[in-house]
């Protein structure tokens, strides 16, 4: 797993397990969370939705699961301040959740709100897929 977080892809496991415990600050409002490599270019556009969004670095986490996610359970206990989720591709069932999130539609669960959207990859490649996500979740939501 890496966290991704003010422009910054933290590779080393102890510091992410620091940053991991470390997610429940208050100014944290919004989780990100990913299964897919990021290029640089998806890494900046994923930097600007979130400035889209009105959100600074120090608001949001992102992180990558790459080959043993935690369970919502575990992660939700260190995520008291977190408020929204956005999940980018299919992800409740590495989550360990036993729902399924429509695409592009804000849904509230275990009292946040939850956005799924298609794969960073995706969006990134298809202007249709961009517009699509930034009209029908991001922007009814966080504008």
């Amino acid at each position: 797993m890496y966290l991704f977080s003010e422009d910054t892809l933290i590779k080393n496991k102890q510091l992410l397990n620091k940053k991991v415990a470390d997610l429940n600050m208050a100014d944290q409002r919004v989780l990100v969370i990913y299964n897919e490599p990021l290029t640089e270019e998806i890494s900046k556009m994923l930097g600007n939705m979130m400035k889209a969004c009105k959100l600074q670095p120090q608001d949001y986490h992102v992180i990558y699961f790459e080959e043993n996610p935690m369970s919502w359970k575990v992660l939700a206990s260190k995520l008291t301040y977190i408020k929204e989720v956005i999940l980018f591709g299919d992800l409740e069932e590495s989550l360990n959740l036993s729902l399924n999130f429509q695409i592009n539609h804000p849904t509230m669960f275990d009292q946040k709100v939850w956005i799924k959207a298609p794969l960073l990859n995706d969006i990134y490649h298809n202007d249709k897929v961009k517009s699509a996500f930034w009209s029908q979740a991001l922007q009814p939501y966080f504008t």
